[in-house]
């Protein structure tokens, strides 16, 4: 069975350059796929992190930065992390930068 893993605050506007940036650790590769997305009212954007996990797999601690504009909005309330099946990892840190960025919403990021 899969699980989710939700982060929330007062609800406030991003950086438009902004990123989510993540430090994670798994010792293996998912077993099924990994999303995020923002909690908002209308937010219906999800990113998949399938990729970026199944490179963070069996490494040392490695940090993904995933840009805001991918979330689909610019006044958030949180984020949530989904996965499809069960899935072991460790998260040292979650936060947000502004950050000016060129990358695109498909990952690895």
């Amino acid at each position: 069975a899969g699980a989710t893993l939700s982060f929330g605050w007062a609800a406030q506007e991003l950086p438009a350059e902004g990123m989510l940036r993540m430090s994670v650790r798994l010792p293996q590769i998912p077993a099924g796929a990994v999303s995020l997305a923002a909690l908002c009212d209308g937010c219906d954007t999800i990113v998949d992190l399938t990729s970026s996990f199944t490179l963070a797999a069996g490494k040392d601690w490695q940090t993904l930065a995933i840009p805001l504009r991918c979330l689909g909005s610019a006044y958030v309330s949180g984020m949530t992390l989904t996965t499809t099946a069960a899935i072991e990892f460790e998260l040292d840190s979650v936060g947000i930068v502004a950050q000016a960025t060129d990358d695109d919403c498909t990952g690895p990021f």
